[in-house]
């Protein structure tokens, strides 16, 4: 499986530069496309390569993911395809505030329900340095004012996992093709799983 070990080294390859370049804009963009196109590719590569034979054949149609699995790698696909034929997907920063629900006036929910998919002004007070006695949330001509508000994450998403760092699902998706391709080895040699 020279080949195919030799496209998920290229894959690995473009998931370190992901892991440099995490808040590199827009080199991050730009690797993950390139990630994206050359894991995909692995389990193209892995058919091309072993196709005549027969035992890899069955096991390999043997294979049908999970529910889980077939989601995930159904939106992997969908990554893929916008990347290589529409255009180079463009991560959003997403942060997350977390702050006592009972600071959430009906008025800032209607602001943030009406700024969802839109840029939104927000002013943070007594954030990370500067404790405060007290949480609230007004909004004003200027925006969003949070005081208080707690930082829960900070994390690039694209459409298809529009709620998990993108960086851990490029991770995931390359360590289940690196156990794929170790079970497939296995399975033509003869001898168990690295």
């Amino acid at each position: 499986m020279n080949e195919t070990r030799s496209k998920l080294a290229e894959a690995g390859f473009f998931l370190g530069l992901m892991e440099k370049h995490y808040h590199d804009d827009p080199a991050f963009d730009y690797v993950l496309s390139a990630f994206i196109s050359a894991a995909r590719s692995v389990t193209w590569v892995m058919k091309a390569e072993h196709v005549h034979l027969e035992q890899w054949t069955k096991w390999y149609a043997s294979k049908a993911p999970s529910v889980d699995e077939a989601e995930f790698l159904k939106k992997i696909n969908d990554l893929r395809v916008r990347a290589v034929k529409r255009a180079t997907p463009a991560t959003a920063v997403m942060v997350e505030l977390s702050m006592p629900t009972e600071c959430v006036t009906r008025e800032v929910e209607r602001y943030l329900r009406d700024s969802v998919g839109r840029r939104m002004d927000v002013r943070l007070v007594g954030f990370q340095r500067d404790p405060v006695d007290h949480a609230g949330a007004t909004v004003t001509g200027q925006g969003l004012t949070l005081t208080g508000a707690k930082l829960s994450a900070v994390y690039r998403a694209v459409e298809e996992f529009p709620e998990e760092d993108v960086l851990a699902v490029a991770r995931r998706y390359y360590e289940w093709l690196a156990a794929l391709l170790a079970e497939g080895e296995a399975h033509v040699s003869g001898r168990a799983p690295r």
